[in-house]
């Protein structure tokens, strides 16, 4: 069932305990790390596979120039906003699993660089030359296999 939340226009108070869920799944382009955050009304919180990684509090520091995690002064912040993490991970079914776990849970074929190419390739198996190939999960199902996001 899902649940509807309205917000009246001029309430200031109405995403005070809101926050929104950011990730890189990292199965594409570039050599970022994987990670998962969640940004509140005040505050940032970043994790990686390795651990948390960044904590800023908007309000003093909306340059983000003071890393704050693993601080001592921080940890009951930075303890409520990873079990915050936790729950809207949860809620969206985000195992937060490294990049080949994606790769191979979605059949993506990889360019000579090692990512996901876009536009148009010459070297995919299906493909003739210049011709626009197109991956996303739903495309990309192992034979006998179903799609689950």
């Amino acid at each position: 069932m899902f649940q509807h939340s309205f917000i009246q226009i001029g309430d200031k108070d109405a995403a005070k305990d809101k926050a929104a869920l950011v990730m890189n799944v990292r199965p594409f382009a570039g050599d970022f790390e994987e990670y998962r955050g969640i940004y509140t009304s005040r505050y940032e919180y970043v994790k990686t596979l390795d651990g948390p990684s960044m904590l800023f509090d908007m309000k003093h520091d909306p340059l983000q120039m003071i890393n704050l995690v693993n601080g001592a002064e921080h940890n009951a912040v930075q303890d409520r906003l990873a079990m915050v993490l936790q729950q809207e991970l949860a809620n969206v079914g985000d195992e937060f699993m490294p990049r080949q776990y994606y790769i191979d849970k979605w059949n993506y074929k990889l360019n000579d660089a090692g990512h996901i190419p876009y536009g148009f390739i010459a070297d995919y198996e299906s493909a003739e030359s210049g011709e626009p190939v197109f991956q996303r999960p739903s495309l990309n199902k192992k034979v006998g296999q179903a799609f689950s996001p």
